[in-house]
Order: structure tokens, then sequence, then C-alpha cells
């Protein structure tokens, strides 16, 4: 029997009450649950990259009164496919001398020959990802070319090395990821200088060097070629330059990211 006094309503809900409010109680729960399984799901299915790593090979050689670049050509999507058979835009470039990587530089390499440079600055090699190679190259060249005005004193190959070695590190936070080659002449010994790179910017002096892909195996052909003194003392530009061409072929038959031969020698003597 009801009381005269006690609502049994409230003791008591109906079903659609208690429905109603355990309805209302846990939609915005599972809204979040769905919501955070969206969001993972999402992440998950993109595994975003920001690299890719277009392939790449670089080579320098140091001697008396001569250094010399080589790279391949080749520019692939990171696995089989090949996007450019020539490719040297951001793979091989010139900071300071005058010329920051002007067209006429750019048609001299297209040849195919050995091109010939000027003493004053340097000449980088660039292997990685193509963008970053690429970004990092107009970075360079817009410093180089803020120095020039600001400073009679031209850029020399090991300040030209110190001035890439601080763009990578300032970008060690999110590199880029270009592993390069400095290649040009000391103005004093007239010797060639060669630097190679990691990504944030330590690099040490050699007198031979290679980085990109198949630097694991050109890099002990190159040191057994031009480790010994009397070698590098007889050898001139042509002759390091065909050595680059002819052993490259070797790293071309294991590694498809790469082109057949390093090509075109860029030489300043």
């Amino acid at each position: 029997p009801k009381h005269p006094f006690i609502n049994t309503r409230f003791l008591f809900p109906s079903s659609d009450t208690y429905t109603m409010t355990t309805r209302r109680s846990l939609s915005p729960t599972l809204l979040l649950l769905l919501s955070l399984l969206i969001t993972v799901t999402l992440i998950a299915a993109q595994k975003f990259e920001p690299y890719e790593i277009n392939g790449g090979l670089t080579a320098a050689v140091s001697g008396r009164n001569f250094a010399i670049l080589a790279s391949d050509t080749r520019l692939t999507d990171g696995g089989y496919g090949i996007k450019s058979r020539r490719y040297t835009s951001s793979r091989l470039f010139r900071v300071g001398g005058g010329t920051n990587g002007g067209d006429g530089f750019e048609r001299a390499m297209s040849g195919g020959d050995i091109v010939k440079c000027s003493t004053s600055g340097a000449m980088i090699g660039c292997s990685g990802c193509a963008a970053d190679c690429d970004a990092l190259r107009r970075v360079l060249q817009i410093e180089a070319r803020s120095h020039s005005h600001s400073s009679p004193t031209p850029l020399t190959a090991d300040s030209i090395a110190t001035l890439l070695s601080n763009v990578l590190y300032s970008r060690r936070s999110f590199p880029f990821y270009s592993f390069c080659v400095v290649c040009g002449l000391d103005p004093v010994s007239r010797t060639g200088v060669v630097h190679v790179y990691d990504a944030i910017g330590s690099h040490e002096r050699v007198a031979v060097g290679c980085s990109g892909t198949g630097k694991e195996m050109l890099q002990p052909v190159l040191d057994r070629l031009f480790s010994s003194v009397e070698v590098t003392k007889e050898v001139d530009g042509g002759g390091a330059g065909g050595v680059l061409r002819r052993d490259a072929g070797v790293v071309s038959a294991r590694d498809q990211s790469r082109g057949l031969s390093l090509a075109p020698p860029v030489q300043t003597h």
C-alpha cells in the first residue's frame, strides 16, 4: 500500500527512468573512449615518416694540387622505383667562389665530362633525402652570398666545412637527413681538402671519403688505392677520376639505389 507521505516513485524508479539516467551518465565516457580509439587507429595507420632515402653515392679524393668529387645521378623512391637517372641539382653543388650553383655549373655537370672549377669556395656532395639535400643547398648558398656581401675575404674550403657543420648542428632536433662530403683546395698549401659528415654536423678531414648508399663497399677500395704515399704523389686529377668511375661499378652491381658509375667528376686544381 502507498504511504500517504512517501513518494514511492523515488524509492522504486521505473525501468524507463533508470535506462534514461544510465544512458545520460555513460554517453560522455563512451564518446571519449570512441574518440581515443579512432585517434590511435589513425596514428597507427598513417605511420608518419618525414624522411625518405632517395639513394645516392658521393666520393671525393684529394691529392697534390687537385681535389676531385663525383656522384652518381640516380634518384630513387626509397625502394626499387627510379624517379630520375640524371639527377644532379642537389647531389653536387658549389658554395662560394662567386658561383653558387648557377646555370652554367649545372649545364657543365650535365655533360658527363670532368668539370674544372676555380680554387675558391668548395664543392659539396649530398646523399640521403633529396628534399633535405635541396633545402640544405639553398641555406648554404644564402649564407655564402650573405658572407660575400658583408666581408671581402672569400670563403675557403675549411671555412665552408665549418659553416656546413654549424648549419647541420643547428637542426639537430629535427636534422637534415643528408650525408655530405666537402671537397676543395687549401689556398696556402695547394693540397686537396676533403671533409665527411654525419647528419648532425660531426665531420672529419680525410684524404679520401665517400657517403651515401654503398659507401661500405666503396670506402675500402678507395683506402686501398690511395693510402700509399707513392700512389698519392703519382696520381693526378684525371687518374683519380678514372678510378672513381671504374670502381663505382662494383657498388652498382650490389646496390640498385645508385647508378652505374660516379659521374660527372668535378675537379678543382
